[in-house]
């Protein structure tokens, strides 16, 4: 990826929080295309940031900025939204260059299941053909996932998602996600993902990716992630910043 790209993935973190005192250790859903089943606890309103860049090999999409905002409603149900800002580019270049605003998305998280070594959860969003004309999808849709992880050991878990999604004319697309994180140390954590999607139920997409995250305090990370197709040719660069502050006494 050229030097200035990935320069440009950093602007997140120009807006770096300061970091607070907070009674529990910050838990995000990024890197990586696994949610946790954990939400965020009541009062608690999480910021999840970064960006994220796709190429292929006829075009570029490039999230220059995708923000997940989260708020602890209940002890174990959140309330999520998912703005976004994208730029398409296609190549050769000057064919298709686009920015604009992504289509929001709306949803849920409840934990609804913890069990010794082993959480449960699920999660529901909406989209809603809010964006810009040329990056919007152009309908209505929705996607529901049951995410369970279990810890093995102090160094190593597993976290799987299953689900589905669905948008207007009948497109009915399944889901999956499979992962495992190590602690390297007891900030530093590395991640090794496979995920796809089954398109229509009749065609599978499959893509594998790898990162870094990196606990600054107990209330900010940081993490770093790339990925490349398993079935088709694409490569994916991420980095984001995530913390929380609350909003309770």
């Amino acid at each position: 990826m050229p030097g200035k790209h990935f320069l440009a993935l950093l602007l997140p973190l120009i807006l770096f929080p300061i970091a607070i005192d907070a009674q529990h250790t910050i838990v995000t859903d990024r890197p990586g295309q696994n949610d946790s089943p954990v939400s965020v606890p009541k009062g608690i309103f999480q910021v999840e940031t970064g960006s994220f860049m796709q190429i292929d090999a006829g075009q570029r999409y490039w999230v220059l900025n995708g923000t997940l905002l989260k708020y602890g409603i209940m002890e174990d149900l959140e309330i999520r939204i998912l703005p976004s800002l994208i730029h398409i580019k296609s190549r050769p270049l000057g064919e298709v260059n686009t920015l604009g605003i992504g289509d929001l998305q709306f949803g849920v998280k409840y934990h609804f299941l913890s069990s010794g070594n082993t959480d449960l959860g699920y999660l529901g969003h909406v989209f809603v053909p809010s964006g810009t004309r040329e990056v919007s999808g152009g309908s209505f849709g929705m996607n529901h996932h049951i995410a369970v992880t279990h810890q093995f050991a102090n160094w190593l878990s597993a976290t799987l998602n299953t689900g589905f999604e669905y948008f207007a004319e009948d497109t009915w697309n399944g889901l999956f996600a499979l992962s495992f994180g190590f602690a390297i140390t007891d900030r530093i954590g590395f991640f090794t993902e496979i995920y796809g999607s089954w398109l229509g139920f009749e065609r599978t997409d499959l893509y594998y990716d790898h990162g870094l995250t990196w606990v600054l305090s107990s209330n900010v990370q940081l993490d770093f992630s790339t990925g490349t197709g398993i079935t088709g040719k694409s490569n994916y660069y991420a980095v984001g910043v995530s913390w929380y502050a609350p909003f309770r006494n």
